[in-house]
């Protein structure tokens, strides 16, 4: 079964499911122009330490990374062994509010060392995915793929143009509620998919 959202094929026998998940695409803004001002050993070792506190955060809210793309963190709530859909759900939005936090306390180690300062976008999407090895017979993994997973890149790409830097689904501002107060940013048109309104919490929510 080939998978053309991420160019690989569904391994034939292997042990494939649909589950219902959120799935967290976190991205580092600006990083052409990171790229360009920052030698590649010193960016290389930059990022090292952004995506090892990035790691830690999404596993002590009980998510999985999947995969570092670039310079994004795909992670996901729910799979293999799911909580509930609302609480993974309310756990990946909660785990995109700490990374956020622990982003700033990197910025401000980093101020020290006289580094320029790194700011990332959080995207969030729930649904169902398809759950199972890909890849070739010379290399399979164990991942997630389906219209979910583009769904929470194309909307964690809308943090440059909207005065959020965590943006939800119609679907998962579902789950979370009445958990988590969101405020509407209204209807917008994800790349390849239908216009979809989109939240971002607001800080007078309750802890849940």
């Amino acid at each position: 079964r080939f998978c053309n959202s991420c160019g690989g094929a569904l391994r034939a026998g292997s042990e494939e499911r649909r589950q219902v998940v959120t799935v967290l695409f976190c991205d580092v803004v600006g990083s052409t122009a990171l790229g360009e001002s920052t030698d590649a050993e010193a960016l290389r070792a930059l990022l090292a330490r952004y995506f090892a506190r990035m790691k830690g955060i999404v596993e002590s809210h009980g998510g999985t990374v999947e995969k570092f793309i670039g310079d994004a963190v795909m992670a996901v709530f729910g799979s293999p062994v799911g909580r509930g859909e609302a609480e993974e759900a309310q756990a990946a939005v909660r785990c995109a509010e700490a990374m956020a936090l622990e982003l700033q306390r990197l910025n401000a180690a980093w101020q020290l060392e006289g580094i320029e300062p790194l700011a990332n976008g959080v995207g969030l999407a729930s649904g169902t995915v398809m759950v199972g090895q890909i890849g070739s017979p010379q290399r399979l993994e164990f991942t997630v793929i389906g219209d979910t997973v583009n769904r929470a890149s194309r909307v964690e790409s809308l943090t440059r143009q909207l005065p959020a830097r965590l943006l939800l689904d119609q679907a998962t501002a579902a789950l979370v509620r009445p958990a988590m107060a969101l405020q509407s940013l209204g209807a917008h048109s994800l790349k390849g998919l239908e216009p979809e309104e989109l939240f971002t919490p607001v800080a007078d929510r309750s802890s849940g």
